[in-house]
């Protein structure tokens, strides 16, 4: 107890002389003898003057106020930091149309001496069974356009698209 009297008695004495110091200071008038100026020996001449935009190192017109420089710009504008990703390139071109495969299945094949010798050729597509001729269209959509060392030329008509068809049988 003794000890929280003795520093509470140095603390308000401590405030009490801080005041009475502040209060004295702003009270007491400046002394302008007190001020120590330390003269300057500068000797200007008009030779001097006019010599002094000559001299190397002076930069005498950075000494001048130059008037403030004024432009649209608005120093409170917002920025924006986005940067937009580049376009995407361009979509690749569609495929060219293909027919779809040959569907047919060779079955056999028959020379017709009453027609000049013209081949036969038949074919099975499922449970349907085709008999067709060099430039005879069938099953709506398809020609067949010749026959060659083993193989059927068959034209696909929508897409004007020709297909072979192995027959197994050589000439």
């Amino acid at each position: 107890m003794k000890r929280d009297l003795i520093r509470s008695i140095l603390l308000w004495g401590g405030l009490a002389v801080a005041v009475l110091a502040s209060i004295a200071a702003s009270e007491s008038p400046v002394d302008d003898s007190a001020l120590v100026v330390a003269p300057v020996a500068v000797a200007r001449t008009e030779a001097t003057l006019d010599n002094a935009d000559k001299l190397p190192g002076l930069a005498l017109q950075r000494l001048t106020r130059s008037e403030w420089a004024t432009s649209d710009a608005d120093p409170f504008r917002t920025k924006s930091w986005y940067v937009a990703p580049p376009a995407p390139p361009p979509p690749p071109p569609p495929p060219k149309p293909t027919a779809p495969p040959l569907p047919f299945k060779y079955m056999g094949a028959l020379e017709d001496t009453s027609q000049n010798g013209k081949t036969v050729v038949y074919l099975a597509k499922g449970n349907d069974s085709f008999q067709v001729a060099v430039g005879d269209k069938f099953a709506d959509g398809y020609q067949l356009e010749k026959i060659e060392r083993g193989q059927l030329v068959i034209r696909y008509l929508p897409l004007s698209i020709l297909q072979t068809l192995s027959t197994g049988w050589t000439e």
